[in-house]
């Protein structure tokens, strides 16, 4: 026995009957996903493979998911449906005030206007050449490309 603990003695029956040792019966027919209940593999199909293909705009291939409407491909059916629903054939709707720059995202905006248009940058300096850059980011890969044998020990 497996020593879990149940409730009621249907659900300890149940799981006895069922699920205590035993190989998980239910296969995707997708992947190699198994499991022992029915329903997780519904939630499974549901939440990874679309399992009725004319109420999504995708296309299943090689475990993403593609927009038909623009080709961008998704880990999974969440990410495709917010595409769909906020990039995909709308409208840039965030636009710079001190340029022409449009963007479909908010956090796209916020920095092209730190870098391009804030008067006083916060700037990350190289300690090992007067290199210096308004993203840690960059900061981190001049490091990798150009002091690769020191960087560990510059930062």
């Amino acid at each position: 026995m497996c020593g879990k603990h149940y409730r009621n003695s249907m659900s300890l029956k149940r799981h006895l009957n069922y699920v205590c040792g035993r190989e998980p019966q239910y296969g995707c027919d997708y992947c190699s996903y198994r499991t022992k209940h029915r329903g997780d593999l519904k939630k499974h199909t549901n939440e990874v493979h679309d399992p009725n293909p004319t109420l999504f705009p995708c296309l299943f291939e090689i475990g993403r998911y593609r927009c038909s409407g623009c080709g961008k491909s998704y880990n999974n059916k969440v990410s495709l449906n917010r595409h769909a629903k906020f990039v995909c054939g709308i409208e840039p709707q965030f636009s710079c005030h001190f340029c022409s720059y449009k963007t479909k995202h908010k956090g796209d905006l916020k920095k092209h206007t730190n870098d391009l248009h804030e008067p006083n940058p916060r700037l990350f300096f190289c300690s090992l050449c007067p290199y210096a850059a308004k993203r840690k980011q960059h900061l981190i890969r001049h490091y990798t490309l150009l002091h690769r044998e020191t960087f560990s020990e510059a930062i």
